[in-house]
């Protein structure tokens, strides 16, 4: 028989085809976003063709940056101009252009749904140097965010495809926001342009999103929901300091198709999109609106319960009749979420040291299990100490950080984590070890 010797020098020798064949069976943008589109149900099809023909300016292509943006026509008309007169303001970016998405039930009043068009027409009015497109209204039974934007994004899409947006290597970098933002910075668009475009000539920037970062703005007829919002947003840039809020990804539109689009869900529809995350985009500042905080908290006083499935077209938060919870609801809801606030601040600390323990193969309860902890202690404890710090500047609750301080062993936390993630790893090895050999 034949023997095959093959070494670095003469691999190519043995190989039917050269290396640039594999790169010539790559699709290019313009064909997966093709692909993508031409696999979307006929239903999608026709919904995303008429979107777009209402987007579609034959006088001026739609612009390279997008912001796309869902708005629940029967609730949100007060936000438009003040969310437009944001994008109206910026400096130093290249063009965008601003979509909205205006979509209500059927059973909504026609009178709301109204106010809404009018706001349109009257940012329109008021900006005119802002290239901001809508949709006729958009109807339906039942619907989840996801579907929502998953409608508006794939008639985006369809119309930046049939401009040629991407044709000979071009893409288009879209924004995923909400009617509801309160503030963007003056450079807002022109840093995540700066940021992202040197990407995409890199290719880098084709699969993947950004992030830029995202805040809930202080309202001062919402003071105390206002505060909560400021706790929760900065343990959970304690927890992923690269990672924000859904209502200011940035990605591509090639990483959209290329990810199947939106799913059909309530909550966190965008994490399909998410991976790989390329980290926040530096000088980037979106605020946002703390009315669910008020809303949520008035009901259920716990921060967990800020967003989950009960999320509707029609939910609460957007009305104009929210009230501020009490000081008192402020602090029940931090004393309830106190160990969902403290896992954020401890995570990344916990994860680092796993990471040591995996390296080094560390079994619980053995010598070098203990010096690890040791180690990890102190940051623990600076993690604690920064937690505490920050519920007595911005609430002064001294009761529940005295209980926190108290009745929260580092030590303990550290121990009850490493056992319970070396234990699941040896299991895991002793599971691979009796598996049964394939015949």
């Amino acid at each position: 028989m034949k023997e095959r010797v093959v070494t670095i020098d003469n691999i190519h020798e043995h190989e039917l085809v050269a290396d640039g064949y594999f790169e010539r069976l790559k699709l290019t943008g313009e064909q997966t976003v093709g692909h993508y589109l031409s696999n979307l149900s006929e239903e999608q099809q026709h919904h995303a063709n008429m979107l777009a023909h209402d987007l579609y300016n034959p006088d001026k292509p739609l612009a390279s940056t997008v912001a796309i943006i869902p708005v629940a026509a029967h609730q949100e008309a007060a936000n438009i101009v003040p969310a437009m007169a944001e994008f109206a303001k910026q400096t130093n970016s290249e063009p965008f252009s601003v979509v909205l998405y205006p979509n209500a039930p059927f059973s909504a009043d026609e009178r709301e749904t109204a106010k809404t068009h009018e706001a349109i027409l009257e940012a329109q009015a008021l900006f005119p140097h802002l290239d901001l497109r809508s949709t006729v209204l958009d109807r339906f039974d039942e619907i989840t965010i996801g579907e929502l934007r998953g409608n508006i994004w794939n008639a985006v899409t369809l119309l930046a495809h049939h401009e040629g947006a991407f044709a000979s290597g071009g893409n288009v970098i879209a924004l995923n926001t909400d009617i509801d933002l309160a503030r963007l910075n003056h450079n807002f668009v022109g840093n995540i342009q700066r940021h992202v475009q040197p990407m995409l000539k890199s290719g880098e920037a084709s699969t993947g999103s950004y992030w830029a970062r995202v805040k809930h703005a202080y309202d001062p007829k919402l003071p105390n929901a206002s505060r909560v919002a400021f706790l929760r947003d900065f343990a959970l840039y304690q927890m992923n300091p690269q990672k924000g809020y859904e209502a200011g990804m940035v990605t591509t539109l090639t990483h959209y198709t290329n990810s199947g689009g939106f799913k059909p869900q309530t909550t966190h529809e965008t994490f399909i999109l998410s991976n790989p995350a390329h980290g926040i985009i530096p000088r980037t500042i979106l605020e946002t609106s703390p009315r669910r905080y008020a809303q949520r908290l008035a009901v259920r006083p716990d921060l967990q319960a800020i967003w989950d499935k009960d999320f509707t077209d029609t939910d609460e938060c957007r009305t104009s009749a929210l009230v501020d919870i009490t000081e008192r609801r402020a602090e029940t809801s931090i004393d309830n979420s106190l160990d969902f606030i403290m896992a954020h601040f401890y995570d990344n600390t916990l994860k680092q040291m796993l990471v040591k323990a995996n390296k080094r193969d560390i079994v619980f309860e053995d010598d070098a299990a203990n010096a690890l902890i040791d180690e990890y202690v102190p940051l623990m404890e600076r993690q604690k100490k920064l937690a505490i710090n920050v519920i007595n500047r911005v609430f002064g609750f001294h009761e529940i950080t005295n209980g926190l301080q108290a009745n929260s062993d580092t030590r303990t936390i550290l121990q009850n984590y490493l056992y319970s993630k070396t234990l699941a790893r040896e299991a895991e090895k002793i599971f691979i070890e009796i598996k049964p050999a394939k015949q």
